[in-house]
């Protein structure tokens, strides 16, 4: 059922861009519209004279666009008993919000609800669209001998190593992409996997790491050691704004994507993304078929910053990119690590645990 939702629904790209008008539906924000049409929030609100992005339902928006997507569809869904809101939610590619305010008047789900769902034939799939590759990843060349000395925010690198050029991420500014070598492998052989399993073929582009030799790195409190790397979320197709995406442009199930590859590589002591945001990312992760449960270690979300030894912490203001921060390898005698998450992660997998 879930597959045949979107069966036949493709977004048709045009030779040259027209006039089309645009009908708003329920709960649909000027930033989703802009991605649909492959345009910029402030053309619509210049093509419209419109002051504020605030929408109202069934509102009529010209658009000049050449990519048409199809129209947004207003279901039906029956609930079963094994159901929560989150499974629907999933189901549908909604947000839970969404589906609790389209359903306002429904105060408890029960087996045999009706609810309303607004769903987005035309939201782009990017991952996971065929089976995933069995094919090794082709390795990238790392030097050996690049080593972390000290804690991320007071340490150095001593012979650290650049990050290597590649056609699978972008390097922003490689005079500040340098790392020790445990770090720096890691994270390639990360996005590797990630797109040989995902499918992605988007942007991933990767902005600071560390300088040459380590040390003070202003603006940041860290990249000091070379094992902290900022990767800018991917953004969805159609997305314009591409230095600092709203929520709405990014692509939330690419970046579960590869949370998930840095997360298989157990060389990573945590992940910082804004609170704020961390919603979008579990959404997408049980969309793509992540359990409740299963989500609990992985990230704070829903609850409180700083409760939990999660993978996914709350870091405030990283609500464009995700910190990676890699441990340290067992070579790495001067290196210093402080992971929670790690140490818990190991604890639950000993015999005792």
């Amino acid at each position: 059922m879930f597959a045949q939702l979107w069966k036949g629904h493709e977004t048709v790209e045009l030779r040259r861009a027209k006039w089309v008008i645009h009908t708003v539906t329920p709960r649909e924000r000027l930033t989703q519209i802009a991605v649909r049409y492959a345009v910029k929030t402030k053309q619509i609100l210049d093509w419209n004279e419109l002051e504020t992005p605030t929408l109202e339902t069934r509102q009529k928006l010209r658009i000049k666009t050449r990519r048409i997507p199809p129209p947004r569809r207003r279901l039906l869904h029956i609930s079963r008993a094994e159901e929560t809101w989150g499974s629907i939610a999933a189901m549908y590619r909604v947000s839970t919000r969404d589906l609790h305010a389209y359903n306002w008047k429904v105060r408890r789900l029960q087996p045999g609800t009706t609810l309303v769902i607004w769903m987005d034939p035309g939201r782009a799939w990017t991952v996971f669209r065929f089976s995933p590759s069995h094919a090794t990843p082709h390795p990238i060349s790392v030097p050996m001998g690049g080593t972390s000395v000290g804690r991320p925010n007071r340490g150095r690198l001593v012979d650290g190593v650049q990050i290597p050029k590649s056609t699978l991420y972008e390097r922003r500014e490689p005079r500040i992409l340098w790392g020790s070598s445990y770090a720096v492998r890691h994270l390639v052989d990360s996005i590797a996997r990630f797109r040989a399993v995902s499918g992605y073929d988007g942007a991933i582009i990767l902005k600071s790491m560390s300088r040459e030799h380590g040390r003070r790195f202003p603006p940041h409190r860290s990249h000091q050691s070379g094992r902290d790397i900022d990767i800018q979320l991917p953004l969805l197709p159609g997305a314009r704004n591409t230095a600092v995406p709203e929520p709405d442009e990014v692509d939330w199930e690419a970046t579960w994507a590869l949370v998930a590859a840095l997360e298989a590589s157990h060389a990573i002591d945590l992940i910082f993304l804004d609170i704020s945001v961390q919603r979008r990312l579990y959404e997408a992760a049980r969309g793509l078929g992540a359990t409740h449960d299963g989500l609990r270690p992985m990230m704070q979300w829903p609850r409180e910053p700083n409760k939990a030894p999660a993978l996914v912490r709350h870091g405030k203001g990283h609500l464009h990119h995700i910190h990676v921060r890699f441990g340290c390898a067992q070579a790495e005698t001067r290196c210093r690590s402080k992971s929670r998450y790690r140490s818990a992660t190991k604890r639950s997998k000993s015999p005792s645990g």
